[in-house]
C-alpha cells in the first residue's frame, strides 16, 4: 500500500471515531474506544480494498503484458547462452520416445497383449517422458530448484523401473495391481476430512468397492501385501526391509543418494531448500531469490538424461534390435556431450561473475 493510502485510511479512522465521541453523551471507555476503532478499521480497509483492486482491474492486462516481456527476454538470454546444452537435452527425449515406439511395436508382432512387465515398465516410461518433459520447461525457464524436484520423482521411478525388469512378471504384477490399496488409504483421509473443507463424501458405494478388492488382493497376495507402507508390493521374500533406500541398494544404484536427498530439499519445507540451488553461492543468507536463474542447470539436465535413458534401456532390453541398440548407444554419447557441454556453461558463468 502506498503512504497516501496509509495516511488516508488513518485519517478516515480518526475522523469517524472523533464523530462516535461526539455522538456520545457519556465518557467512553477505552474498551469501547478499541471495539470502535477496530470495526471502524475493518469497513475502512474493506473499501480502500474495493477501490484499489478497481484501479488494479484497469491495469491488469498492462502489468501481465510487461511481466511476460520481461520473462521472453530472460529466456531469450538464458538459452543463447545453454542452447547446445538445452538442444541435445530435448533430442533425447525425442530419441527415447522413437526407441520405445519401435519396441512396442515389434512387442505387438508377435503377441496381442503385453505381460505385466512389458506394461509395468511401458507405463514408467511413459509417465517418465512427461516428467522429462516437465523438467525441460522448468530448464529453459530458469527454475532450477523445480526441475531438480521433478528429476526426484523421475529417479524414483528409474529405481522402481530397474527393480521391475530385473524380477519376474510377478513382482511387476503386484506394482500394477497395488493401487486400489493406495487408493483406500486416500480415500479413507479423505474421509476423516471432507466435512472440514466443505467438500461432498465420496459416497459408501466407493469405500465398499475398494474395500472388496483390497479383500481380493488379500486373499491373492497375502497380508504382507496390504501392510501400511509404499512399497508393500514388493515380495518380502526379495527385500525384506520394504523401503525405497533398501530398494536402491537391491539394484545398486545408492550412489545416487547425494543427488536424491539434495533434490528432496525442493520437495520438502525443510530450511535447506529456502535457499536456491540457482545461486552461485547456494549458502548466500543475504539474498533471497523468487524468480528464474540461468545458473545450476547442469545437475538436472544430466541427472535427468541419465534417468531416462536408465527407463529406455528397460524397454530396449525387452525386445531388442539393431536399431534399438544403436539409438540407445546414440543416447548415451549424447549424454556425454550432454555433460561436458553443460559443465563448460557453468564455468563460463562462474568465470563472469568473477569478473564484474
Amino acid at each position: 500500500m502506498k503512504t497516501k493510502d496509509k495516511i488516508k485510511l488513518e485519517d478516515v479512522i480518526l475522523k469517524i471515531l472523533e464523530d462516535q465521541i461526539k455522538k456520545r453523551k457519556k465518557k467512553i471507555s477505552n474498551r469501547e474506544i478499541k471495539k470502535i476503532t477496530q470495526d471502524i478499521t475493518k469497513k475502512s480497509i474493506l473499501k480502500l480494498s474495493e477501490e484499489t483492486k478497481k484501479n488494479l482491474d484497469k491495469e491488469i492486462k498492462k502489468r501481465v503484458l510487461e511481466e511476460e516481456k520481461i520473462r521472453n527476454g530472460f529466456e531469450n538470454r538464458l538459452y543463447s547462452k545453454w542452447e547446445k546444452a538445452i538442444n541435445l537435452y530435448e533430442i533425447l527425449g525425442i530419441i527415447s520416445l522413437e526407441i520405445a515406439e519401435n519396441v512396442k511395436k515389434n512387442i505387438s508382432q508377435t503377441k496381442k497383449v503385453m505381460g505385466f512387465k512389458e506394461s509395468a515398465i511401458f507405463k514408467i516410461h511413459a509417465r517418465a517422458l512427461r516428467i522429462y518433459k516437465e523438467i525441460f520447461c522448468l530448464i529453459k525457464s530458469g527454475y532450477v530448484d523445480g526441475a531438480n524436484a521433478r528429476w526426484r520423482s523421475l529417479y524414483e521411478l528409474t529405481v522402481i523401473c530397474l527393480f521391475l525388469s530385473k524380477n519376474n512378471e510377478n513382482v511387476s504384477e503386484r506394482y500394477l495391481r497395488y493401487e486400489p490399496v493406495l487408493a483406500l488409504r486416500e480415500a479413507e483421509e479423505y474421509k476423516k476430512n471432507y466435512k472440514r473443507l466443505n467438500f461432498r463424501s465420496l459416497g459408501k458405494k466407493v469405500f465398499s468397492d475398494l474395500k472388496k478388492e483390497v479383500r481380493k488382493l488379500e486373499n491373492q497376495f497375502g497380508s504382507e501385501f496390504v501392510e501400511r507402507g509404499d512399497y508393500c508390493w514388493i515380495p518380502k521374500t526379495i527385500l525384506s526391509n520394504r523401503n525405497f533406500a533398501e530398494l536402491e541398494k537391491n539394484i545398486k544404484l545408492n550412489k545416487w543418494r547425494p543427488f536424491y536427498k539434495f533434490s528432496c530439499n525442493f520437495v520438502h519445507g525443510g530450511p535447506r531448500g529456502l535457499n536456491s540451488s540457482g545461486m552461485l553461492n547456494w549458502n548466500a543468507q543475504n539474498i533471497l531469490l523468487v524468480g528464474p536463474t540461468n545458473y545450476g542447470l547442469t545437475d538436472p539436465m544430466q541427472n535427468s538424461a541419465i534417468s531416462l535413458l536408465q527407463i529406455t534401456s528397460c524397454l530396449s532390453v525387452l525386445k531388442p534390435n539393431l536399431e534399438v541398440a544403436i539409438f540407445s548407444k546414440i543416447m548415451d554419447l549424447y549424454i556425454t556431450t550432454l555433460q561436458n557441454e553443460s559443465i563448460k556453461i557453468q564455468k563460463q558463468i562462474e568465470k563472469e561473475e568473477k569478473q564484474k
